[in-house]
């Protein structure tokens, strides 16, 4: 994730660039800030660039620095919710991403979580990280 800061005009037209280009942009209560999933200086014209402070929030110590610097802002970015024993979940991260599995938590733990699912027709159960899993709605099942 990357934290832009800077005239509001200018970020707005990142902003226009970014979802004519279908890529996840995330605004804040402040005008002049705006996050983006993708580094800006590859996908946007050097020109809106000027004058805009680029921040890159890395997934290791990039969370922590923003709320070192940004302080108050820090409230405007929760962390996803964390799944606790009997919710359903869709597999999103690790070794199980993209096989679109479902399936129900039977253990959290610090960093991981057991979900019991079927692979192949078989009841089993797999480790993944929690950063790994999307909680589902009730409508998403």
């Amino acid at each position: 994730m990357y934290l832009l800061f800077g005239n509001s005009k200018r970020l707005k037209k990142i902003k226009e660039i970014f979802l004519q280009k279908d890529l996840l942009v995330k605004d804040t209560k402040f005008n002049d800030y705006l996050m983006v999933a993708e580094d800006p200086r590859n996908i946007v014209p050097t020109s809106f660039l000027s004058g805009i402070k680029i921040t890159e929030l890395t997934a290791k110590d990039g969370y922590f620095r923003f709320f070192k610097e940004y302080g108050e802002l820090a409230y405007l970015f929760e962390p996803p919710p964390k799944p606790e024993v009997g919710d359903t979940v869709m597999v999103v991260g690790g070794k199980y991403k993209g096989m679109e599995l479902k399936g129900i938590v039977k253990e959290v733990g610090n960093n991981t979580c057991a979900i019991e699912t079927a692979i192949l027709g078989k009841l089993i159960k797999i480790t993944v990280d929690l950063g790994g899993v999307r909680i589902l709605k009730e409508t998403d099942v």
